[in-house]
C-alpha cells in the first residue's frame, strides 16, 4: 500500500536509484527519497486512478497516465504541471520514458495501441495499433 493506506497501482525507481514514485487508485503520487528515507508531501495529480508512472532523472520530471487517458508531466523540483496530453477512446495500461535522446513518453493501451509523445514541447508524435490488437502490457 502507498502512503495514507491508498491502494498502490504502480511504482518506478529512477535510473540513479535515488527516488521511487508510487501511484495510487485515488489518483495521488508519493515520491520517496531512497537515500534519506523520507516521503515529501503526497501530490494529488489525477481525478481517476493512475495506471502507470515514470521518473526522468535526466529531465527532473515525473510523467503519469491515468485511466481517463490523461498523460501529465510534472516538475520534480516544484511539483508544477508542465504538459498534459489526452488519449481519447483508449484505456492506458503502461507508460515508459525514452532513456536517451529526446524526452519521449510511450503509452500502451488495452486495445493494442501505442502512443508516443514529445514531453519537451507537448506534441503527439505517433499512434500505432499492434497487428493482433492485443493489450500492450510492457514497454
Amino acid at each position: 500500500r502507498a502512503a495514507r493506506n491508498e491502494p498502490a497501482t504502480d511504482a518506478d525507481v529512477d535510473a540513479c536509484g535515488h527516488h521511487c514514485v508510487c501511484t495510487t487508485a485515488r489518483g495521488s503520487v508519493s515520491l520517496l527519497d531512497l537515500r534519506s528515507r523520507t516521503c515529501p508531501e503526497i501530490l494529488r495529480l489525477h481525478a481517476t486512478p493512475i495506471v502507470s508512472a515514470a521518473l526522468s532523472e535526466r529531465f527532473k520530471q515525473l510523467v503519469t497516465v491515468s485511466l481517463d487517458g490523461t498523460l501529465a508531466a510534472w516538475s520534480l523540483a516544484s511539483a508544477a504541471w508542465l504538459h498534459e496530453f489526452q488519449i481519447t477512446d483508449e484505456v492506458p495500461q503502461v507508460l515508459a520514458l525514452a532513456p536517451t535522446g529526446p524526452h519521449l513518453a510511450a503509452v500502451g493501451t488495452r486495445s493494442g495501441s501505442m502512443f508516443v509523445f514529445n514531453v519537451e514541447d507537448g506534441s503527439a508524435i505517433h499512434c500505432a495499433r499492434t497487428p493482433d490488437s492485443q493489450p500492450v502490457v510492457s514497454l
